[in-house]
């Protein structure tokens, strides 16, 4: 009756989806909706029921590792091509590289007290003074 409560499976859409599918998923779009779809793991990672601190990290660096080169992608082409974009496209591509680095940012705060507090904390020994 009450398996739910044991279960430790979590919500979060990548604790259960294989890591290639997202790779697949990513390569078939253009770079700024697979950064806001990265965004959103990001932000899902916050939200998700009964993800352990460990998989939290894990989720969290998979991204940011993923994502590295589709934000190195999209910050160079708005420096380099600011004079060629409409206004639109330099919103569109600040919006999504400020959004993913938002995330990003929450992210590792979130995933990292928690690593912190679940760790065994041993005391430090003070040292002595000779007196």
């Amino acid at each position: 009756m009450l398996r739910w409560i044991k279960s430790g499976k979590s919500d979060h859409p990548l604790d259960a989806k294989a890591v290639d599918t997202l790779m697949q998923e990513l390569d078939s779009k253009d770079a700024v909706p697979a950064l806001e779809q990265i965004s959103a793991y990001l932000d899902a990672v916050k939200t998700a029921d009964n993800l352990k601190p460990g998989r939290a990290l894990e989720i969290v660096d998979l991204l940011d590792r993923t994502a590295r080169p589709l934000q190195r992608r999209l910050t160079q082409d708005y420096i380099a091509e600011t004079h060629r974009l409409t206004k639109f496209q330099k919103a569109r591509l600040w919006a999504s590289v400020h959004n993913y680095a938002t995330q990003l940012t929450e992210g590792y705060r979130f995933a990292s007290p928690s690593m912190r507090s679940a760790q065994s904390v041993r005391p430090r020994s003070s040292p002595t003074c000779p007196a």
